[in-house]
């Protein structure tokens, strides 16, 4: 019926294409999203849900699967601009509900939380035109902690968690 009014039939998967930046290879740049980023690569993701299609795309890299994914406890420390705490705050009571402890403080702080074994993400999300927090994100960084510098990268992050969870699909 679609294919005589020129369209294609719906498919029975969805798709994420996901860009990658090689931040690792690039040491003093700002890893906050910006209108002139540049990813070095992309990775395309499938999945049954597009929940399990973000799942795939944020645990893709060289079978080096985030500890955020493959295990159930651990402290994620937040800098969140003023503007942006509403934006986020729904997802960090589902990582809280998930067994994670949810870490905001001072960059004394920070620098405690980040040599600790249970550090997992730092989400660093400041206010639009801000580049508060740029220090941190380098810390992170540099310690192989996973950071997402975007309230809607932490939601599809969330969503990918949810649908793990619910699936096991990741030991």
């Amino acid at each position: 019926m679609c294919s005589s009014v020129g369209l294609l039939e719906e498919l029975s998967f969805y798709s994420v294409k996901a860009p990658v930046f090689s931040t690792e290879k690039l040491p003093d740049v700002d890893m906050l999203l910006s209108a002139e980023m540049k990813s070095t690569g992309e990775t395309l993701s499938f999945g049954s849900t597009v929940e399990e299609a973000f799942q795939q795309a944020f645990a893709w890299k060289d079978d080096q699967i985030p500890k955020i994914y493959t295990e159930k406890s651990g402290s994620i420390f937040v800098d969140a601009g003023e503007a942006q705490q509403s934006l986020i705050r729904t997802d960090l009571e589902k990582l809280e509900q998930s067994g994670f402890t949810i870490v905001q403080g001072s960059s004394e702080q920070f620098n405690e939380w980040i040599t600790k074994e249970d550090a997992r993400l730092y989400v660093s999300i400041p206010d639009l035109g801000s580049k508060h927090y740029k220090d941190q994100r380098e810390k992170a960084k540099r310690n192989r902690i996973q950071l997402t510098t975007h309230s809607e990268t932490l939601h599809a992050l969330v969503q990918g968690i949810d649908f793990k969870e619910q699936h096991s699909l990741i030991a």
